[in-house]
């Protein structure tokens, strides 16, 4: 009886509400769908940013010397640290800028990632082409490169395509595109990964050879011995930037607290 009677008072509320009433319900059940979406997306970019930051860091340890680039040298301290068991392996990779001149005129810029032989020591890049079954060791030796997926749009490239690579001291490598990948992880930005031993036998524009340099190297390292080879490696190295996968974790819960307030204040001005 009492259920009948609310049934019709409502019912009798909202046609005397007329269009108002309508409004108002709707309003509401948009911004409740607002909250959930916007909850979806906050989870969504928490699992990008933090879902593993070892594999986004590239490994343990990472040392950033794009100021002051490593040279052959110093990778003394790297075969040493292996040798007492402080770190479990180490990569090595450098970074320039690199440009195609397209047949139709137009020119594609992107970074041009010389990496050794066993990178990466974490993870793989997401390969689309041509096939998901494949890691960079395999893909990446002599001509052979991985290109990211944007880099190979704008190139208009197939499997097997062939083109000049102009760096920016002025060395010419040609490269055969092997693999597209998709970016992400420790894959970021507009690239392609060639192999570390190929461009150092590359002369430069003068005939002569040009000295190997290295603006990041990747290290695993046992849990317990991260502290004390991050204190190492920054006394060492003073100009580079010591990371830990920690130290990245921390910086990325940032911005995920960041981008979280902020959807929370979108939700609140969607009700």
């Amino acid at each position: 009886m009492k259920l009948g009677l609310y049934w019709s008072y409502a019912t009798r509320s909202l046609v005397r509400g007329g269009q108002r009433t309508i409004l108002a319900i709707f309003c509401v059940a948009v911004g409740v769908m607002a909250i959930v979406a916007l909850q979806l997306v906050g989870a969504s970019v928490n699992q990008a940013l933090i879902g593993n930051v070892a594999e986004a860091n590239g490994g343990d340890i990472r040392v950033n010397a794009g100021v002051a680039p490593l040279r052959p040298g110093d990778l003394a301290l790297f075969n040493s640290l292996k040798q007492q068991g402080r770190i479990t392996d180490y990569a090595t990779g450098n970074s320039s800028s690199g440009t195609v001149s397209l047949a139709s005129g137009g020119t594609v810029a992107f970074n041009v990632v010389a990496v050794s032989s066993n990178f990466p020591l974490i993870g793989q890049a997401s390969f689309i082409a041509p096939s998901s079954n494949l890691t960079i060791q395999q893909v990446v030796n002599g001509q052979n490169v991985a290109v990211s997926s944007h880099v190979y749009q704008e190139l208009g490239a197939h499997i097997g395509s062939t083109y000049r690579v102009k760096l920016l001291d002025g060395r010419i490598i040609p490269i055969v595109v092997a693999a597209e990948f998709q970016e992400g992880g420790a894959f970021q930005g507009s690239q392609i990964v060639v192999a570390q031993n190929e461009l150092a036998s590359l002369p430069g524009p003068n005939g002569s050879p040009l000295p190997s340099q290295f603006s990041t190297i990747y290290t695993t390292v046992p849990s317990a011995n991260i502290n004390s080879v991050q204190q190492t490696l920054s006394q060492d190295f003073p100009s580079a930037n010591v990371v830990t996968s920690q130290d990245l974790l921390k910086s990325r819960q940032s911005q995920v607290d960041q981008i979280r307030l902020f959807l929370r204040i979108v939700g609140l001005i969607a009700l």
